[in-house]
């Protein structure tokens, strides 16, 4: 073993689930969510939710599929949701994608996992800025899964 934490060896027999959290579930969480559903083994179940749905937000931020899309993974049917969308039994691992320091009430039994990443929906620019800086989101998260994958 490298001494690297792995997702994998936190997953319990009744429990083969990992949530990714974020503060809307349009951004981080569901490149998260993309990428570990695209590479991890079938036997871990993967899945994302927002700690704050904004009011009316019914869709994934426009950029975040596209930088998704680019890297060949279409999560253009996936919609916001929050943590009363998600069994938390089920869930044996939460890892939050969210540049604060926030703990959710999550039940004893989920081992969390802090991961400061910043927003890309909270930084302002051009359009080609701001693709700029969800593609270095996408990168960022994409290294994360992939190490603790």
């Amino acid at each position: 073993m490298s001494g690297r934490l792995k997702i994998i060896d936190l997953l319990e027999a009744d429990r083969r689930a990992v949530l990714f959290l974020d503060e809307t579930n349009t951004t981080c969480s569901q490149m998260a969510d993309g990428f570990a559903a695209y590479l991890s083994p079938s036997s871990m179940q993967v899945y994302s939710a927002g700690l704050h749905l904004p009011s009316g937000s019914s869709s994934v931020e426009r950029l975040t599929v596209t930088v998704m899309k680019e890297s060949g993974i279409d999560i253009s049917a996936a919609r916001p949701k929050g943590l009363d969308a998600i069994d938390l039994n089920q869930i044996a691992v939460a890892i939050a994608l969210i540049e604060v320091d926030v703990r959710p009430d999550l039940p004893e039994h989920i081992k969390f996992l802090p991961i400061p990443l910043p927003n890309p929906a909270n930084r302002h620019g051009s359009d080609h800025d701001m693709l700029e800086t969800y593609r270095t989101s996408r990168n960022q998260v994409r290294e994360l899964v992939s190490t603790l994958l």
